[in-house]
């Protein structure tokens, strides 16, 4: 879509450039040329710790929520790894 996003004062982008799904992740060729991306798709499985979301489709991605795996746990009242499976996620 070619809607304007306002991520912040002064910073739009074009829903079509900012959200990318998993499976077309890239790595920036370099910080000067990175820009904002939210990314989206369907998580296929967690590890047994529930510390990594691993997208489906998708072989070379996975999400770490070490650092905020409480706060989600808690704020979705998840207890173990297959309640995410097949759960959408922005």
């Amino acid at each position: 879509s070619s809607t304007l996003i306002e991520l912040d004062a002064g910073y739009t982008f074009k829903a079509k450039n900012l959200f990318v799904n998993f499976a077309d992740a890239e790595p920036s060729d370099s910080v000067k040329q990175a820009k904002p991306k939210m990314y989206w798709g369907t998580i296929s499985h967690l590890d047994k710790e529930l510390d990594w979301l691993n997208p489906s489709d998708c072989n070379d991605v996975g999400i770490p929520l070490s650092k905020h795996k409480s706060t989600i746990l808690s704020q979705f009242n998840i207890s173990e790894p297959r309640q995410l499976e097949g759960a959408g996620i922005i």
